[in-house]
């Protein structure tokens, strides 16, 4: 790939996917590096399928030879789909890991929220009932994501979690999950990794569950005589409604069985969530468990944090690039080119002093080539 004339956009893909192995046997008539930038400003621009990626290299063909191996001009449609469906997933992740660290700070006392996603669209041709799922790890401050990994499912949350987050850099960090995260594999892999956990305990633990949610009624219902808790209250009111929280931490050592059977556990919460509206006052409880100290407030932060990974990360997903829609049927290149969605969906979200939303700086990438390459070029030195 040529980037010797001033075009920084093309060493995004240079400097971080030039290892990526090409899978191609017999001699290609277009680099690999090449047709992954293509994906890429494609994505960046709206284009997002295998015709309309096509249809976009052919629309900037001339802006694209200013910096790109172009032998025999741009791909076709079937050569961008074939490629990314060789090209293999694990070896492109670690390819975007490298990506993601030159544009990471450090994530010491940042939440890292753990969280699972079907891409409905993406299947299998033969089988309508198996559609993509990719666990994300998500650092909600950075709004960065820190890998992903394919999964079987909800059911493979666990196990998919547990792999991507052995690859990264997490000392400091504060890892949460729903209670499909809440498995006795996590939390010392998390801890290995020299971070932290906070994790949602529900009926899925059995007799954990229970265990815990017994002490917390007994408390209570003491007003929490001989028991040294730490509370706070907020209460968020709008939409019509109100929304009062109550978040309670206490030492895990209060809870002596827990202790010996749940690693590097040292504090147990409760959330207690309290929502009025005209129609109705709802109340529920919600329990967790945590490696980090019994201070309510840093705990009660990573707990409504971690939500940031549905908000920042899957609904502007399915909103802003309606991943929901993609006919991508080969699950390999789906899987792929999510990665680079993800990409795409970052740099745009980076983009100092913009006022306007996600879709908008889509077509304004479309639109202006100077302002395309600005995005490109982020996190570039």
């Amino acid at each position: 790939m040529e980037t010797t004339n001033g075009e920084p956009g093309a060493l995004l893909v240079a400097q971080h996917f030039a290892m990526l192995p090409d899978p191609r046997q017999r001699l290609p008539q277009h680099p690999l590096l090449s047709i992954v930038f293509i994906v890429l400003a494609a994505q960046l621009c709206g284009a997002e399928g295998w015709d309309a990626m096509a249809a976009f290299a052919r629309a900037k063909q001339e802006w694209l030879a200013g910096f790109l191996e172009l032998p025999k001009g741009v791909p076709s449609a079937d050569t961008l789909r074939r490629v990314m469906a060789a090209v293999e997933p694990p070896a492109f992740a670690a390819c975007f890991r490298a990506w993601v660290e030159a544009l990471a700070s450090a994530l010491k006392g940042e939440v890292s929220a753990v969280d699972g996603k079907a891409i409905k669209g993406a299947y299998e041709a033969a089988s309508r009932t198996t559609p993509l799922y990719l666990v994300h790890v998500w650092a909600t401050e950075q709004r960065l994501l820190l890998g992903q990994q394919a999964v079987g499912g909800a059911p493979g949350e666990s196990p998919g979690a547990e792999a991507v987050l052995k690859l990264l850099a997490l000392h400091g960090a504060v890892v949460t999950g729903d209670a499909n995260l809440c498995t006795k594999r996590i939390a010392p892999t998390v801890v290995a990794q020299g971070a932290d956990y906070v994790v949602a305990l529900k009926g899925n633990r059995g007799a954990m569950h229970t265990h815990v949610q017994q002490f917390w009624r007994v408390a209570a219902a003491q007003d929490f005589a001989g028991v040294t808790v730490r509370g706070m209250r907020r209460l968020n009111p709008g939409h019509g409604r109100s929304e009062e929280r109550r978040s309670f931490a206490v030492a895990a050592t209060k809870l002596p069985p827990l202790v010996q059977r749940w690693p590097g556990v040292a504090s147990v919460i409760l959330v207690e969530r309290v929502r009025h509206t005209a129609e109705r006052t709802q109340q529920a409880w919600h329990y967790y468990l945590s490696s980090l100290p019994p201070k309510v407030s840093t705990l009660h932060h990573a707990i409504r944090q971690h939500w940031r990974v549905e908000n920042d990360l899957h609904w502007c997903l399915d909103v802003s690039f309606r991943e929901d829609h993609c006919r991508i049927r080969d699950l390999r290149a789906a899987e792929n080119v999510a990665l680079v969605r993800r990409m795409a969906l970052q740099l745009l979200k980076r983009q100092p002093g913009e006022r306007v939303g996600v879709p908008i700086r889509r077509l304004r990438a479309g639109w202006d080539n100077a302002y395309l390459v600005q995005v490109l070029s982020t996190g570039l030195t």
